[in-house]
């Protein structure tokens, strides 16, 4: 979900609203750890088993991006994310990954989406689901 806020200068500023684990990366990834506890690593390799070699994948709610470093190297791994935390922490790392906000901008295309145990964020999951997913 975007915000639009009035600034007192008159100009309109976008604010991207993120809990305190989306606006740091540290604290998201060691919460994900906490939650998913020894599933973590399994999660993502069940996921980057589907993964076709050479394919691109987007992945949507990327949070940190943890799933690129289960990809094969032949893979074109692109993630988005509402949080500019998020987003700035992947591309330090060297990691494809963009702001964006999916309920309000069309989804960049790719042989792959990816959107894992973020569903319950959004105000609508079916038409965000549909949106993500065109064959819905």
């Amino acid at each position: 979900m975007v915000m639009e806020e009035a600034s007192s200068s008159g100009t309109t500023q976008t604010s991207y609203p993120c809990g305190v684990l989306y606006r740091f990366p540290a604290v998201y990834a060691l919460a994900m750890r906490l939650i998913y506890g020894k599933s973590y690593s399994t999660r993502y390799r069940s996921v980057a088993c589907y993964v076709p070699p050479h394919s691109t994948v987007l992945d949507v709610c990327c949070g940190d991006a943890k799933l690129s470093s289960f990809l094969p190297k032949s893979v074109s791994y692109r993630g988005i994310d509402i949080s500019p935390a998020c987003v700035s922490y992947a591309s330090k790392m060297g990691i494809s990954a963009a702001l964006g906000d999916i309920e309000n901008t069309p989804i960049p295309q790719a042989d792959v989406i990816v959107i894992q145990g973020s569903l319950y964020q959004f105000k609508d999951p079916k038409k965000t689901y549909c949106q993500t997913v065109p064959v819905c």
